[in-house]
This record gives structure tokens, sequence and C-alpha cells, in this order.
């Protein structure tokens, strides 16, 4: 919006706004340009203190709409820069549905878009996500065109994407997600929105996000997989919604060699465990982690440093089932199997595990 600095009207806006509470629409234009859009806002749409205050509310929206439709058709949207950031949710409808009018008989072809700089769309954007405005980031991403305009070249959408999962924004996710935004997308750290969703155990944002075809496998900033983190909240039933999903690699390794078994068993949840050995698409290979562990000596391992092993046994059993070996025949066979792991514990643990085998 253009301002007059030579106008009398712009060095005294209380005689520009009794102006405006008084004269006809075309008069009202003319002293518009000359007022800086922050006065414009703060006095007719924000807090109102002029004498405009006592005129007829029919004259103080008639004021408002020729604000609103002189903003809209310089295309400088001003008063929408204002109103959202104020979180000013009537005025930015007002602005969005005369912005959306004007587009059909602008000669300015197309959608409301092109009456605003990509630059200004995503500070709109970026202000709504970053200050949890709903509303008001409902209605901006609502706009015939938006995605497309906003999903060219700098992939605007999937940058708004990281924080609003950050902040656990379930509703601004769904419509990112809704309007193109990938999934996938990373910071700086390697985090992708699942990580953080997992990372805080968001369930309905892990789910939603899940359905649109995030890498359920991909290494985090910590380390860890979405699964991984699943395992540290000890979260049952959303381990079990990670390995319903088919492209789920189990033998998946982080950074220090840890796959989701590893982490279950050093962690101490060997009900965790047991469902990862036992799960219908469970095929788990014998990986070593950076201190060459593998989950077998690892359970053996927790196991030493217990009186009861119950909890552990189904998971060892699973185990030593998987490395193929008998367990009828287990007692003679343990030397050649267990040497290495056995040999930082007495005879008496060793004496104590097969009897609760048998048990």
């Amino acid at each position: 919006m253009a301002s007059a600095p030579a106008s009398p009207l712009a060095a005294n806006p209380t005689l520009a706004m009794d102006i405006l509470a008084r004269f006809p629409a075309e008069i009202i234009a003319r002293v518009v340009d000359n007022l800086h859009p922050s006065l414009i806002y703060f006095h007719l749409f924000a807090e109102p203190r002029s004498s405009l205050v006592q005129s007829s509310s029919e004259q103080c929206q008639r004021v408002r709409e020729v604000c609103i439709s002189h903003n809209v058709k310089f295309g400088c949207m001003d008063i929408l820069t204002y109103a959202v950031s104020s979180n000013d949710k009537e005025t930015v409808e007002q602005m969005l549905k005369e912005a959306s009018t004007n587009s059909k008989t602008s000669e300015r072809k197309g959608t409301v878009v092109k009456h605003a700089p990509r630059s200004l769309w995503k500070t709109w954007l970026s202000w709504s996500v970053s200050r949890d405005y709903h509303d008001i980031a409902s209605q901006l991403l609502c706009i015939d065109g938006i995605a497309s305009y906003l999903n060219r070249g700098d992939r605007s959408f999937d940058k708004l994407l990281l924080p609003a999962a950050r902040d656990q924004n379930t509703i601004l996710m769904r419509l990112l997600l809704e309007n193109g935004a990938n999934p996938d997308i990373t910071n700086d750290h390697k985090d992708t929105p699942l990580h953080f969703a997992a990372k805080h155990n968001n369930k309905a944002a892990i789910i939603m996000l899940v359905q649109y075809q995030s890498d359920v496998n991909r290494l985090g900033s910590a380390g860890n997989t979405p699964l991984m983190w699943a395992i540290e909240h000890d979260d049952i039933d959303m381990i079990k919604v990670y390995l319903d999903l088919p492209l789920l690699n189990l033998n998946k390794q982080c950074f220090w060699g840890e796959t989701a078994l590893h982490k279950a068993l050093s962690k101490g949840k060997p009900k965790v465990a047991e469902l990862l050995l036992t799960w219908k698409s469970g095929y788990l290979e014998e990986h070593k982690d950076t201190h060459g562990r593998t989950p077998l000596m690892l359970c053996l391992a927790k196991m030493a440093g217990l009186k009861d092993m119950t909890a552990y046994m189904p998971t060892f059993k699973e185990l030593l089932i998987a490395k193929g070996v008998d367990l009828q025949t287990f007692s003679k066979e343990y030397e050649t199997v267990f040497k290495d792991v056995l040999k930082e514990y007495d005879t008496g643990f060793w004496q104590e595990l097969l009897e609760q085998m048998d048990s």
C-alpha cells in the first residue's frame, strides 16, 4: 500500500479517522491511500480508538469493507499480514473472501495467490504454524491453488510440517499433509516429522504420518528408528502398529549397531523382545552391536543378574530356537554355543539357568 508522507492526513491520524467515519466510499479510499497500513489495521480492525467507534455499526463495517477492497485490489495485503500476526480470524476470513472474489474479475487472471508474492504467503503460513493459530492456517491452506503455488521450488509446505510436528500440532500436520507436504522432510539433524511424533509418543501423529507413507526405517538424530522410540516408551500397542507395516525392517541397525531387539533387551523389556521374536513378520538376523554383543548374549547378561529369570525365559528360548539349538539337548550343547559368554559368570548361574528352563 502506498504511503504519502507529504499528505496532512498522514501526519494527522485523528483527522483521518474522523473523515473515515463520515465520508462516502470514494473519499474513504483516497484517505486510506494516505495512511500507514498499521494505522488502518489497529484503529479500524483490532482496537478502534477513533471517533469511528461512535459511528453506526453500518458505517464502521462499510469503512472496513472499503479498506479491505482497496488493499486487495492493489495486491498489497498489508491488512492480512497484520490480521494473521494478531490471530484475527474474522478479518482474515473477510480479507481472503474479498481476495477470492476479486481474483475472478481482476485483470490479473488466476487464483488469489497471484495477488501476493510467495514470500508473503510463506510468512503468513509460518506465523500461523509457529504461533499455533489453527483456524487461520486452515483458512490460508484452503485457498484455491495455494498447494501448487507453495509447493514449487523451495517446497514451503514441507518446511512448515517440521515445526507443526515438533509442537505436536496434529490439526496443522493433517492440513499440510493433505495439501502435499512431504512426510519425510528432514531438519539439519536428519529428524523427520515421524521422529518428532515418535519421540513424544504422539500416537495420533504417528498413525497419521504412517498413513502418508512416512519412512518407518529411517534413523533420526538420536540414532533411533520410530520403532525404537516406541520400545523406549514400552508402548506395546504402538509397537504392534509398526510391526503390522509391510515395509518395516526389523533388522535395521542404529548408529551403535543395535537393532530393535538389541534395544528391547538392553532396556530390560523382555516382553517387547518376545513380541519382536514371535511376530508374524518378525524375521530377525543375528546382528552384533558395536560392542560385539548379539541379542542372545544381551539376554544372558540380563538374566545373569536376576534370581528369578522367568520374565526372560520365553525370549531366551526363542533366541535359542532361532540359533538352531535343540532345547531338549541344550544342556549338552552349551559349551560350544555359549562358551565365550558364560565364562563371565560362575557355574552357579548355569545350574540355575538349567533348572529354571526345565521348570
